[in-house]
């Protein structure tokens, strides 16, 4: 039997079925400083700065710029690490919405991965939320 925080499985769920442009999903595990996970943002954001399509480059730098805040009014990453989907995307009403979401899982990140893809990148998490019972 497998047991999942239920907000946490409905909210990893509600994930999985977004499209958009510029879905950042950064897991995090709790060894990184904080300072470098902004240093790659800002990184990020620069090379957003240079994208053609202008609703593209508004949206991507505005997820950067969530994320960005969000890593601003916390002062440390949790001690399982923290998992962050950031994005716009069009919801089934056809109205363009931008979200942030974090979740700190209940057993360890091992490792670093970004992703900035049309989805969010869920799976990469989704094990962390599995309790055998």
């Amino acid at each position: 039997i497998i047991i999942f925080n239920m907000t946490q499985l409905q909210n990893l769920l509600k994930l999985k079925q977004l499209k958009g442009v510029g879905l950042v999903s950064m897991i995090i595990p709790a060894r990184l400083q904080i300072y470098s996970i902004t240093n790659n943002i800002s990184t990020e954001l620069s090379t957003a700065s240079r994208i053609k399509n202008k609703s593209n480059r508004d949206s991507i730098i505005n997820t950067y710029k969530d994320i960005n805040e969000f890593f601003v009014n916390i002062t440390h990453i949790p001690l399982n690490g923290v998992a962050v989907f950031a994005g716009t995307y069009v919801d089934k009403n056809g109205v363009r919405q931008r979200e942030i979401l974090n979740f700190t899982p209940p057993k360890p990140i091992k490792e670093f991965i970004y992703s900035c893809d049309e989805h969010f990148h869920v799976d990469f998490i989704e094990d962390l939320y599995k309790t055998n019972v």
